[in-house]
């Protein structure tokens, strides 16, 4: 055991607690106390994507409110903690945050062609 440890690079010990007492790697662990699924979040990723691409970016609060539509679905009710967000947007480095200022915004709102041709 000690060889192959070496070879995969692991400290021996960490290699004998999760064969012999089957610890579990911090990913691992952190996946089982997690609410929603692996596939769950990635439906919240993928929409959050699609949205984007439609030039409408997710809000933390419609993330978090789409997260717990997806708990309520599933008889929980108990709402997100308040840094799930945070920890979702960690979990998925391929969505990111980002502050619009209300120019921005405004200036976003003037592109739109419904408002400019009403």
């Amino acid at each position: 055991m000690r060889e192959h440890a070496k070879r995969r690079r692991i400290p021996y010990k960490t290699l004998q607690e999760r064969i012999k007492k089957g610890v579990k790697s911090r990913k691992n662990w952190a996946q089982a106390r997690q609410r929603l699924t692996v596939a769950e979040e990635e439906v919240l990723e993928e929409y959050c994507l699609q949205l984007e691409k439609w030039g409408s970016p997710t809000r933390i609060s419609q993330l978090r409110h789409m997260a717990e539509e997806l708990l309520q679905a599933k008889g929980q009710t108990q709402r997100t903690g308040k840094n799930w967000p945070g920890q979702f947007l960690k979990r998925h480095p391929t969505l990111k945050s980002v502050f619009i200022s209300p120019q921005d915004r405004n200036r976003q709102l003037s592109e739109d062609p419904e408002i400019i041709t009403h």
